[in-house]
């Protein structure tokens, strides 16, 4: 055995400044070394209690340098050493470590010493002081941290690190009350302590869940116990499980295997396994634990005393979860702490707002569903209205046939009329027959403007007293030839049913007008048209003899028809003596569609 203890100081002299080395070459490649000459920042040397290939480990050194490193200007020197603990255990391992530490830093000076979990803490104890002296010296990581593991070792703060179960605990069955707790491990020291804090949490709940514990599981072994588990079970893994030869599985595999086995989400106690499929928990963190370590040893380098910087009362464990095995357990974002940290949180978006979106499905189908029967309904309706527009096409100029038929017949009539009086000797007769026959051209005229205008039920008035006017005149030229008719006639338009009862009214009392105002045969008229508030007013003015000279004439079948017409449109007629002359007005109320 003594020749082989040189031997094996040699091996880890060789393996731990390799270690040093490539620390040195990922972290510090830019650093003096010690007795160049050049002016060194603050060196830390980080003891950790396990090697690299342990999660923790790698997560709190990189807590650590991210501090550290932070700022150029205030840069502190990282070195770090493994123990390798894991694997290692016996006092003369720990002895070699030291005799191998003190040779590697020999005349090297330390600012500030850390160190990560319990076995770093109890080698420091035991050596710093004959190999450092008395460095300041900050711990994290430190699982039931008592002041009894610092007795005897001066200027120490640091981090505790406690898993706090029983938020975890709490938590999953606030989202699983009816489920039964399943408790799964790998049977190490670690476990047996998790296991000794479990069952405290579990004995001070309101409502202790139905417990199964598996303190020894092994990677075949879960199936087992997977069929076991139901929907709404809650399952706890309190530290690794094992291979199936009986070594300790890799926390990150057992998190991934153990995941893929149970039919339901798997709550955790540390950070490291998030990621492996795990749903998580209240997670101590190696890098929390790193960085408010690091934190401390800021405050020692600017100059604080070690002794006013005390044990940080609360482990800086934090709420971390993996979204994916929760949806697929129906758990919705809001069910989880606040402030918590949420992985593949875009998972999550159906459950969270499951209500939200089924609504707005609902709606977009209706409304996809109604634009649809809105467009067949346009389609129809676009159909029906071509039709309509061709069977109105086709009324407009049937309707336009007729009154070109209308106006034809009258003409017809008028002609008859002006054929026969030619055969009358009689005076008064002859009259009688002019007189009804421009009678029957105003009637025609209101179909000829109607057949040649824009509206088959409207008339412009305008127009349509112009030509009566150049009939009238055509009729009565023996009579007219000497007598000016002037005329002031607003643009208004008039429905067939008052065009024609209108014109007629127009015809008698000018043609009255043209035949007794004016003995003599010369004289002017005036033909005056407008519209105020709804009522259309005519009137006929002469200067002529006026109503008096010619009592007898004006007591005709000309002038009954005036009042008749008057009637029928609902007007009045007004013979006012003109002095000298007559004024005649004739006015009615204009058509509703006006």
């Amino acid at each position: 055995m003594a020749r082989r203890r040189p031997a094996m100081i040699s091996l880890l002299l060789l393996f731990s400044l390799c270690a040093t080395v490539s620390g040195q070459e990922s972290g510090d490649r830019s650093l003096p070394l010690p007795g160049d000459g050049s002016a060194s920042p603050a060196r830390v040397l980080v003891i950790h209690s396990y090697g690299t290939d342990f999660q923790w480990t790698r997560d709190m050194d990189a807590g650590i340098r991210e501090i550290l490193h932070a700022d150029p200007f205030d840069y502190a020197a990282v070195f770090s050493e493994y123990l390798d603990s894991k694997y290692h255990t016996t006092p003369s391992y720990f002895a070699a470590q030291a005799e191998l530490m003190a040779a590697k830093y020999d005349g090297w000076t330390f600012d500030v010493l850390v160190v990560t979990d319990n076995r770093a803490l109890e080698f420091v104890r035991r050596y710093r002081d004959r190999i450092f002296g008395e460095v300041p010296t900050v711990f994290a990581g430190i699982n039931d941290y008592t002041p009894e593991l610092t007795e005897g070792l001066t200027q120490v703060t640091g981090v505790p690190e406690e898993v706090q179960m029983d938020r975890t605990l709490n938590m999953a069955f606030a989202l699983f009350p009816e489920g039964r707790l399943f408790v799964l491990g790998d049977g190490t020291l670690t476990y047996q302590r998790n296991r000794a804090i479990l069952d405290r949490t579990i004995a001070a709940m309101d409502d202790p869940p139905e417990t199964r514990v598996y303190d020894a599981i092994t990677i075949r072994g879960l199936e087992r116990v997977a069929a076991q588990v139901r929907p709404g079970d809650v399952v706890f893994l309190a530290s690794s499980v094992l291979e199936d030869d009986g070594s300790v599985a890799d926390f990150w595999r057992a998190g991934a295997i153990v995941s893929r086995a149970m039919p339901v989400p798997v709550f955790v106690m540390w950070d490291f396994f998030i990621g492996s499929g795990v749903a998580g928990g209240y997670l101590a963190s190696g890098r929390a634990q790193g960085i408010a370590a690091a934190h401390m040893v800021r405050r020692i380098l600017s100059g604080v005393p070690v002794q006013d910087i005390p044990v940080s009362s609360e482990s800086p464990n934090r709420w971390i979860f993996d979204m994916r095995p929760l949806v697929a357990a129906g758990v919705p974002r809001g069910g989880l702490p606040a402030g918590s940290i949420i992985l593949n949180q875009r998972e999550s978006m159906w459950d969270e707002y499951r209500a939200e979106i089924m609504v707005v499905i609902v709606v977009l189908v209706a409304m996809g569903l109604l634009i649809s029967l809105l467009f067949v309904n346009v389609r129809r309706r676009a159909v029906v209205a071509a039709r309509l527009r061709e069977s109105l096409s086709e009324k407009e100029i049937l309707l336009k046939e007729i009154h070109h038929r209308v106006k034809n017949n009258l003409q017809v009539i008028s002609s008859i009329l002006n054929i026969q009086s030619s055969f009358i000797d009689d005076r008064q007769s002859l009259d009688y027959f002019k007189d009804c026959e421009t009678r029957v051209q105003s009637m025609a005229l209101v179909h000829e403007q109607l057949y040649q205008g824009t509206s088959l039920a409207r008339i412009d008035l305008g127009p349509y007293l112009e030509e009566l006017m150049t009939s009238l005149y055509s009729a009565m030229t023996a009579s007219a030839d000497g007598i000016r008719v002037s005329r002031e006639v607003r643009d208004i338009s008039l429905h067939l049913d008052q065009a024609i009862p209108v014109g007629l009214v127009v015809n008698e009392l000018v043609s009255n007008a043209i035949k007794y105002a004016y003995p003599d045969g010369r004289g002017e008229i005036r033909l005056a048209v407008d519209a105020i508030d709804g009522t259309t007013r005519i009137r006929v003015r002469d200067w002529g003899v006026g109503l008096g000279a010619s009592i007898d004439r004006t007591e005709s079948l000309g002038l009954q028809l005036v009042d008749a017409l008057a009637a029928q449109l609902h007007g009045s007629v007004t013979f006012a003596s003109g002095d000298p002359g007559l004024d005649v007005e004739f006015s009615f109320p204009r058509g509703e569609d006006e």
